[in-house]
């Protein structure tokens, strides 16, 4: 795919769905410069990565008194971040735990909008994992489920990992779960599950870098089950 125009961009933080209060958006991903020149370098500075870290910056519209007040509460606290270009199926999404390190609640002068500007920076010693949004936000109403479509994520080399997001907007009722299961083909005969969440019963994320070992498995599936009414997002990652 080309060079698109971004005018769909979800932005998750938690439990709350940021998306159409915000109107700019960047994640970086940067390494430690450390200068090891040696004495006799030639006369060119030698220089090694160090520490990786992900950082999420992102602005918008601010609403008050509701998200102001949880856009302020949430200043130092950790929350699961998830940001996809367009928002769609199968989008390429990008998720770490961060905790928000900067937030200015009031950015405009008069007659302007109401203008909010966040930080949010890689916290977990984990990172930023890229990946798929497999289930965009999806409610389930009722004792029902919702399965995500089959996905060819890829298999899980030696030394990677299963990164999951789940986002829960809303809950109510008993409470919720989510499966990720994977199999080698597309009709999913054989599927095998690979990781399970514990009973989401309020609003919040849940982040989970799930260590399987080597799986040849390339495709791969989400489905989550309500006990009532809920409002869930998942995204995966292999790397």
């Amino acid at each position: 795919m080309g060079a698109f125009v971004l005018t769909d961009c979800t932005v998750f933080v938690g439990g709350y769905d940021l998306s159409s209060d915000s109107n700019k958006l960047t994640v970086a991903l940067t390494a430690d410069e450390l200068d090891a020149t040696p004495f006799k370098a030639g006369g060119y500075h030698k220089r090694l990565a160090g520490l990786k870290s992900g950082q999420i910056d992102h602005e918008g519209f601010v609403s008050y008194p509701d998200e102001d007040g949880t856009l302020w509460s949430d200043i130092s606290a950790e929350r699961l971040v998830t940001v996809c270009p367009t928002g769609v199926e199968g989008d390429v999404a990008y998720f770490m735990n961060a905790r928000r390190l900067a937030y200015t609640p009031v950015d405009a002068t008069v007659g302007e909008i109401a203008n909010f500007q966040g930080s949010a920076s890689s916290s977990d010693g984990v990172g930023v994992a890229r990946g798929r949004l497999i289930l965009p936000p999806t409610r389930v109403t009722g004792i029902a489920s919702a399965i995500s479509p089959i996905m060819q994520l890829g298999a899980i080399e030696t030394g990677q990992k299963l990164y999951v997001a789940v986002h829960c907007f809303s809950a109510a009722g008993s409470s919720a779960a989510v499966t990720v299961k994977s199999a080698a083909t597309i009709g999913f005969t054989g599927a095998t599950v690979r990781w399970t969440s514990d009973a989401i019963t309020a609003p919040g994320g849940v982040f989970a870098a799930v260590d399987l070992g080597a799986i040849t498995d390339t495709y791969w599936e989400a489905r989550v089950d309500a006990g009532a009414d809920f409002e869930v997002a998942v995204a995966l990652a292999i790397q």
